[in-house]
């Protein structure tokens, strides 16, 4: 199911429509203001033409409280029925090319097939 999904996501990210591309970035390049989570999102805005006055850097705000009280460890894998000596990879992020879920799922393939205990998530 997870490399289906995985599979389906890379051949998504590879479709790419050059008009679209065009699109978007006037799309950037026309908006009163455009916010960046980061300086290189912000640097990646600009090479598509965005003009610095309009490109605001506003990172992702995380309450660090909220991780305070975190189960034990290996909570997780008792409550999913994951063997305790089984390596599990984290994916948490929205599905976007520059993500690079098709390199993670090129990735996990290459490194599942040299490693019986592993799952992604």
């Amino acid at each position: 199911m997870v490399s289906k999904i995985f599979e389906q996501a890379h051949y998504e990210v590879k479709f790419r429509n050059s008009n679209l591309e065009n699109s978007r970035h006037k799309l950037l390049r026309d908006a009163s203001k455009v916010i960046a989570l980061t300086q290189m999102e912000a640097d990646q805005y600009r090479r598509m033409g965005v003009p610095e006055e309009k490109i605001a850097i506003i990172p992702n705000g995380i309450d660090l409280s909220e991780y305070a009280n975190l189960p034990p460890q290996g909570a997780f894998k008792k409550k999913y029925g994951i063997k305790e000596e089984e390596k599990i990879v984290l994916y948490l992020g929205r599905i976007h090319e520059s993500k690079g879920l098709g390199m993670l799922a090129e990735a996990f393939s290459f490194v599942a097939k040299e490693t019986k205990m592993l799952g992604l998530l």
